[in-house]
């Protein structure tokens, strides 16, 4: 167990490893459960050496759950976790493991608790997103083998993607894991005073999962009022992150550039709910920056969490589009970068503008001023049955074109036409080309670049798109003038203030040179009075000193005269 979640932690996938420990696990819990087995009814004595009757296998099942009291429930569930982390999809395990937690879910923690119920929800979402794409290679292997008996037809262009992004009409969540979760959310709700953020956040999680991808009358019917409340108070906590472009990678900073050199308005770092979003164009697009840490290991099988996450925003009503890291390394030129960039304009602008002006020729300025139809964020399990909430682009393309000339974006500079260099100068040189170059599409895009669809590179082609980047180019020029203005303005104010600076500056050495002077001429005067009256107590103790002298001597000759008259 330890290891499967040392696995889960890594994002490590090794399915037939995994299936190994798995049928280990049933195995071990199928034995203690048959150790001691129920009696045979008289009627099912006959079938003794036979099959074992329906019955009486529902008894060993009841007996497993039993028997298994020796597995810690804890150490239980965090193996459903790291299975539903993992994708694996082996129903006779999760029947089997919720079999041992369903009559212990009472002596789980609350933190226990939110994990598993969460790890319930991306295994369901995982084997519905395995199920419709199985579904859709049936399908699609069906249409390929009576295409050769028959003619084309109108359906006869339908992909696999499109098949399998099709919601069905019946329920993604089975009874047994509907039973589960309910008994989680009560288990929860006994422990709701000692609920973390992470396990807040899970629970908001499961809120949108239960009224966005489920039938409605689960929450309406299914939940009791304590279960209700407790998601309604999950609902209204929030947290404030003072810096969101703190958490934003490199890659992240540099898309953003490219979509505001291409005339796109967009926002990083959305807060909604219990999801961040990386890049929101608009009102309702939604660009997503998947990184090494979306995908296993050293495979292109995305994480359960981002399946989720992409399933719920369509199903809030959001385009989403996906860029992984992958195909963002395929673009190696500067041209590349913004076709990608400028292709996103296809999902901002409304779809009969563009379609409309590919037969029409070149339109107004004014014809794409008008903002996108806003797309509500609830909405309901019908929404889902028309969006394609399953639908990915593929990790990295099998036939990914390398740097070619034909997908380019032509730059002229300064009327020349000249190129820029490949590598890239200083920032004062970059900046110059970011002000001079004007971009227009390219009439050789032609073919799949491995990164745009075939509607990506026909939108490109549209007159729309040369009418967009004409007002990228123009608003561009205008705030390039503004800057240059604002630059100069500055320039002239610092020099304002540099020449007020050093007049101050000049004014303080005159005051504090003269200060100085004038300490000085006090220090000697001070100085010349001191010795002056130093040299005359110097004097007077001198005069004392003879005066002395005198008197001693004086003294000495009175002394010395009366000796002589004796």
């Amino acid at each position: 167990m330890q290891l499967l979640s040392a696995f889960a932690e890594l994002q490590f996938r090794e399915v037939k490893f995994l299936r190994l420990l798995a049928q280990a696990f049933l195995q071990k819990i199928r034995q203690q459960a048959l150790a001691d087995p129920p009696p045979l009814e008289d009627g099912d004595a006959t079938r003794a050496g036979q099959h074992v009757s329906a019955d009486h296998q529902h008894l060993v099942h009841d007996r497993e759950a039993n028997k298994s009291s020796s597995f810690p429930v804890g150490q239980v569930c965090a193996t459903m976790r790291a299975y539903a982390n993992l994708r694996m999809r082996h129903p006779d395990f999760f029947a089997a493991t919720a079999r041992v937690v369903h009559p212990r879910v009472k002596d789980l923690s609350e933190k226990e608790a939110a994990f598993l119920l969460h790890a319930l929800v991306l295994r369901t979402v995982s084997d519905k997103v395995y199920q419709q794409h199985a579904d859709a290679q049936h399908e699609e292997a069906e249409l390929s083998s009576t295409k050769s008996r028959r003619a084309f037809g109108p359906g006869g262009g339908q992909t696999s993607q499109q098949t399998a992004s099709v919601i069905s009409e019946s329920s993604i969540i089975e009874l047994p894991d509907l039973e589960l979760m309910k008994a989680l959310l009560a288990t929860i709700h006994g422990h709701r005073a000692q609920l973390k953020y992470q396990s807040i956040f899970q629970l908001q999680i499961f809120e949108l999962f239960l009224k966005h991808l489920c039938h409605p009358s689960f929450y309406e019917t299914q939940l009791d009022f304590d279960a209700k409340q407790l998601l309604r108070k999950a609902r209204h906590v929030h947290v404030a992150v003072d810096d969101y472009m703190a958490q934003s990678s490199r890659m992240h900073r540099t898309v953003s550039s490219y979509l505001s050199r291409v005339g796109l308005s967009h926002r990083s770092e959305v807060q909604l709910g219990p999801f961040s979003l990386d890049i929101v164009i608009g009102d309702d697009v939604v660009l997503e920056i998947d990184g090494p840490s979306h995908f296993f290991r050293e495979t292109n099988t995305r994480l359960p969490s981002s399946l989720l996450k992409h399933s719920l925003l369509r199903a809030l009503g959001f385009k989403v589009r996906h860029l992984a890291w992958q195909e963002w390394l395929q673009c190696t030129t500067r041209e590349r970068k913004l076709l990608y960039a400028a292709s996103l304009w296809r999902d901002v602008l409304p779809s009969h503008l563009f379609s409309a002006s590919a037969k029409q020729g070149p339109t107004s300025q004014g014809a794409f001023t008008a903002p996108p139809e806003k797309k509500t964020w609830s909405s309901t399990s019908s929404m889902i049955k028309k969006e394609e909430v399953d639908k990915f682009p593929p990790a990295c393309p099998e036939e990914a074109v390398q740097d070619e000339k034909r997908d380019n974006i032509e730059y002229t500079r300064n009327g020349t036409g000249a190129r820029p260099a490949a590598a890239e100068g200083s920032k004062e040189q970059r900046g110059y080309e970011l002000a001079d170059e004007k971009l227009l599409v390219s009439t050789l895009c032609e073919g799949d670049s491995g990164l745009l669809s075939a509607a990506d590179l026909d939108f490109l082609r549209t007159p729309a798109m040369g009418d967009i980047l004409e007002m990228v180019n123009q608003r561009r020029q205008d705030e390039v003038a503004e800057i240059y203005l604002q630059t100069k303005g500055r320039t002239q104010e610092a020099q304002a203030y540099q020449s007020e600076e050093e007049e101050i500056v000049a004014k303080f050495r005159h005051l504090v040179k003269k200060k100085t002077k004038t300490k000085l001429d006090a220090d000697a005067q001070a100085t010349k009075a001191g010795d002056r009256v130093k040299l005359a107590a110097a004097t007077a103790t001198r005069l004392q000193g003879v005066v002395t002298d005198m008197s001693i001597l004086s003294e000495n000759d009175v002394h010395l005269n009366a000796l002589l008259h004796e």
